[in-house]
């Protein structure tokens, strides 16, 4: 009944697309989180934007941050952001995750998680973390660029890992069992990225993430 309404009241461009070309960008794939009136959106290259929306009729920026992503190798998108109390977690697609101040966008911490295999296949992050309690978890994407997709689990406070789960089981772990080639070496290379961002069960304590690439 309301919805003709509905109509644009302000708009802000983020730009930073000026050396982005090709399917992959410019573009915002992630929504924004909003905490008492204070709105964080993320866009190309990780950059982090906060802007002041208590004002119905336009949006104050704040700051921007730029967590310095090497353009050369990499790629601009990004797909998501998470709070943590003072903390905005980042997984950017050089496969670093950091965190940032959330009054000043400054680093607060920052470590590689995401890597070059020994295979030659590339780990990124593609999408953002799920934070609940006292850790964050965080998902390889690649599995169609050669390495296994994994979960894990690190201490947002410091950055440190806390656990990572493989999606696709090596030898002797729960799963291995369905291969039909006891002797093959598919699971070093392949399968089972995580491209978009998993789901918390608050009941039952648990993380959920969905799979790709088989």
């Amino acid at each position: 009944e309301n919805v003709n309404n509905l109509r644009l009241v302000w708009t802000m461009s983020l730009g930073g697309a000026n050396d982005v070309s090709g399917n992959n960008g410019p573009n915002i794939m992630a929504n924004p989180y909003v905490d008492n009136g204070l709105m964080y959106a993320i866009s190309s290259w990780g950059r982090v934007f906060k802007i002041d929306v208590r004002d119905p009729n336009k949006g104050d920026l704040i700051w921007i941050s730029d967590p310095g992503i090497e353009h050369e190798g990499n790629d601009p998108q990004t797909r998501g952001m998470g709070l943590y109390g003072r903390y905005i977690i980042n997984p950017l697609r050089d496969g670093r995750l950091v965190a940032q101040d959330r009054e000043s966008g400054e680093v607060v911490w920052d470590v590689t998680m995401a890597v070059e295999t020994e295979y030659g296949g590339r780990e990124r992050f593609n999408a953002g973390p799920v934070c609940v309690d006292d850790i964050c978890t965080v998902a390889n994407a690649t599995g169609d660029g050669g390495t296994r997709g994994w979960l894990a689990a690190v201490n947002p406070l410091t950055g440190e890992e806390v656990w990572r789960t493989y999606v696709i089981p090596e030898p002797g772990q729960p799963g291995s069992e369905t291969w039909k080639d006891p002797n093959q070496t598919a699971w070093t290379r392949g399968g089972g990225g995580m491209w978009t961002i998993g789901s918390y069960d608050a009941v039952n304590d648990n993380f959920i993430w969905g799979t790709g690439n088989p």
